[in-house]
């Protein structure tokens, strides 16, 4: 179940980097903002066996990096996201629950990062120009060794000083097309859904070093 969520996780919180790279531009020019991983959180919650005795259970994943690139002009195109998240900083507050999803079925030994990465967004609706807003973002997700297309919904807000981009979404999707194995307990297996929660925080990427003369 660990296992799901975590993918999961890592799941929404790409999406999340991508939209907010999308909706972030607010200048008509290319800008880009990298995702601030001590502000930004991303949570997985997969219903357990017998779920309606024992109810859901909700895990953590750190992000490591990611960026997001977008045109304020068009933020329905030429936008771009990565994140990266590892993997083996799963927690649900049980350690011997994250020992075994980390070891069983996020295989972290063999699978040291996962990966989002979106380059279009779609559905965009403007509240507030420059501002507000929200939209689909069409991208990758890879995890445990495979890749495949992940549609992440989000809701995105933009600085007015542009010093700072959220977003903000919950992503739901089947965690074993990525082979991951549901968590089990006896002969009573995990949910394969996984529900992904994500806020992502972007700040101005810092400016490059001026070359010496």
């Amino acid at each position: 179940m660990r296992l799901f969520q975590s993918y999961a996780l890592v799941v929404f919180i790409c999406a999340v980097g991508l939209v907010a790279a999308a909706e972030s531009p607010v200048r008509a020019e290319m800008i880009r903002m990298t995702i601030d991983p001590l502000t930004s959180t991303i949570t997985a919650t997969v219903d357990k066996p017998l779920s309606r005795m024992n109810g859901s259970i909700t895990g953590s994943f750190r992000i490591i990096s990611g960026a997001v690139e977008g045109d304020p002009a068009n933020p329905g195109a030429g936008a771009h996201v990565e994140l990266i998240i590892d993997p083996t900083s799963y927690s649900s507050g049980l350690a011997r629950r994250d020992n075994a999803v980390l070891a069983k079925s996020l295989q972290t030994a063999i699978y040291s990062d996962i990966r989002f990465v979106g380059a279009r967004i779609e559905d965009v609706k403007i509240e507030a120009p420059g501002a507000m807003g929200s939209g689909v973002i069409d991208g990758n997700l890879t995890m445990h060794g495979e890749t495949r297309a992940l549609r992440v919904p989000f809701e995105a807000t933009l600085q007015p000083d542009h010093q700072a981009f959220f977003a903000d979404g919950t992503v739901k999707f089947d965690y074993t097309d990525w082979g991951v194995e549901p968590p089990r307990v006896m002969f009573m297996a995990a949910s394969k859904e996984v529900s992904i929660d994500f806020h992502i925080v972007a700040r101005p990427a810092a400016a490059p070093p001026t070359p010496s003369p």
